[in-house]
């Protein structure tokens, strides 16, 4: 997506430019949506603008492990583990293990 070609009142900072570009190198897709995310962020006249600024990034996350070629934690991540912590602190105090054992079924 070109800068000029869409808004000309839009403009990446130069850190922005850097990021832009490493990712781009990576992937066109994943360098589209970082700018598409920064420029919904700034449209202040689109009432869906962080909606939409977010929804970028999430894709972003999504995808850049792959772009990045960088390992993913398996087995519901560092939640899991969090959870499996949690539930053992509250056994030696004896309450709320079944509102965690609700809470890893969702």
């Amino acid at each position: 997506m070109s800068q000029a070609a869409v808004s000309p009142s839009f403009q990446l900072t130069g850190r922005q430019q850097v990021l832009y570009q490493s990712l781009a190198q990576k992937s066109a897709a994943m360098g589209e949506l970082y700018e598409c995310g920064l420029r919904a962020f700034q449209d202040s006249a689109n009432p869906g603008r962080i909606f939409l600024a977010a929804h970028s990034i999430r894709e972003m996350t999504k995808d850049l492990p792959k772009v990045l070629d960088v390992p993913v934690l398996t087995d519901h991540g560092r939640m899991r583990d969090r959870l499996d912590a949690m539930e053992n602190l509250i056994d030696e105090f004896g309450g709320a293990t079944e509102q965690i054992r609700i809470v890893r079924s969702i």
